[in-house]
């Protein structure tokens, strides 16, 4: 903020801590779907925790 405040925390950088690239867009589609649903908790804890 120009006015010396604070910056509201969903407004500061952003941390990247994974990417995925595919060479498929459906694929990507597909993941996306499945990470947005609520099965995808044991995925992360197996893949990013």
């Amino acid at each position: 903020m120009k006015d010396g405040g604070v910056t509201p925390p969903n407004f500061r950088p952003w941390i990247l801590t994974a990417y995925s690239a595919f060479e498929h867009e459906q694929t990507a589609i597909a993941l996306e779907k499945y990470m947005k649903s609520g099965s995808s908790r044991a995925f992360i804890k197996r893949h990013f925790v």
